[in-house]
């Protein structure tokens, strides 16, 4: 499918011309590479379509890497913005990475023509949330939960405002006691998004959701105690899981029923962990005193082997003596 400019390059070019007569060669060119710009992105785009109108992923993947993100901060460029960000909506779920699909969102809620209108800008702000909460556990994700967390619109949905709030809450959440509150708003609520839909997809995300829960129960506990029994763990069978993808530390003492979240320290540290920073400007000297000991130590044995020998040879000139 080839895409007609010529119309937007008849009007572009007197417009540079204009501007160039005018001494503003640097705005004229800039005018014209951003043509060049905005015809290689569509061009782009039509190829992503193309492969993921083919269920070819993996190969509209690659070719979403070559599009700009910059050019859609200019005027103009809301449309293209829109087609790139729906289409990489449509490729991210094959590889099924929900803080990707979080971004996502996140770049069509902030286009000025989606914030013009209260439905869009709603239905992307809770997709934003629910795949930010489906996203596992880590430094970005936390950092993206609280900046998100801060946005003023979150009070125009309430459900999906305090269902975050119960993430970023250090309490335990039951499971049940979240799907009686919001199980019907996320999957069947007449402005519910089609995160947890009843397709094969949706039902995985929901058992996703389930693992989160879990996941953050299992931190809260790590961080409030250094060791619990497995009969207050029961229930919680994903901690394997956990420790596998050392989101945290768990040892497990079986015949004593106790999981230990403490890390043992490491005896082959750096020996910094192991000294004050008080006293670090005095460790070299203390170095040295003690390699000046050690070698008076090591030279101590011969000193006293030729001494008993000098000793031994006077013995034997007193015992000729007589």
């Amino acid at each position: 499918m080839e895409i007609d400019y010529s119309s937007t390059v008849d009007t572009r070019l007197p417009e540079c011309a204009k501007m160039a007569k005018e001494g503003r060669l640097q705005e004229a060119v800039e005018s014209l590479l951003s043509l060049e710009i905005q015809t290689r992105t569509a061009f782009i785009l039509e190829q992503m379509r193309l492969c993921i109108a083919v269920k070819d992923y993996i190969c509209s993947q690659i070719i979403s890497k070559k599009i700009n993100t910059k050019f859609f901060t200019e005027d103009g460029t809301e449309e293209s913005k829109l087609k790139c960000y729906n289409l990489m909506i449509q490729v991210d779920p094959d590889e099924g990475s929900y803080l990707s699909m979080c971004k996502h969102y996140c770049a069509i809620y902030d286009t000025p023509c989606i914030l013009e209108d209260s439905s869009k800008w709603q239905q992307a702000l809770k997709s934003v949330v629910l795949y930010v909460i489906l996203a596992p556990y880590d430094n970005e994700q936390l950092d993206l939960v609280h900046r998100i967390n801060e946005d003023n619109k979150l009070e125009e949905i309430p459900k999906y405002k305090d269902l975050l709030k119960q993430f970023t809450t250090m309490e335990l959440m039951r499971w049940a006691s979240l799907v009686e509150d919001y199980g019907e708003e996320l999957r069947e609520g007449s402005t519910a998004t089609d995160v947890f839909n009843f397709s094969e997809e949706g039902e995985k995300r929901w058992k996703d959701l389930k693992n989160r829960v879990v996941e953050h129960n299992i931190r809260i506990m790590a961080k409030y105690y250094t060791r619990i029994t497995m009969k207050r763990m029961a229930g919680l069978l994903d901690l394997s899981n956990l420790v596998v993808n050392k989101t945290i530390y768990a040892k497990v003492d079986r015949l004593a029923g106790i999981i230990n979240f403490q890390r043992p320290k490491d005896p082959n540290g750096p020996a910094q962990r192991l000294v004050p920073q008080t006293e670090l400007p005095h460790v070299p000297g203390q170095q040295n005193h003690t390699s000046h000991r050690q070698r008076e130590d090591d030279t101590q044995p011969a000193v006293m082997r030729t001494e008993c020998i000098v000793f031994i040879k006077k013995s034997n000139v007193l015992l000729n003596l007589y």
